[in-house]
């Protein structure tokens, strides 16, 4: 499970997210993320 720190857009389409910078949660490793490889988003809580 990661945190989302950037999205990056396409070339054709930059508003079509096809690469996420994520931290890993458990480890704090950043990497770069295929967006075809997401297999869950879970929404932020409100007020933060």
């Amino acid at each position: 499970m990661g945190q989302v720190i950037h999205c990056g857009g396409g070339a054709r389409d930059p508003s079509i997210h096809n690469l996420f910078q994520i931290a890993d949660v458990d480890s704090g490793v950043i990497r770069w993320v295929n967006a075809d490889l997401v297999t869950h988003i879970l929404p932020r809580e409100p007020g933060q």
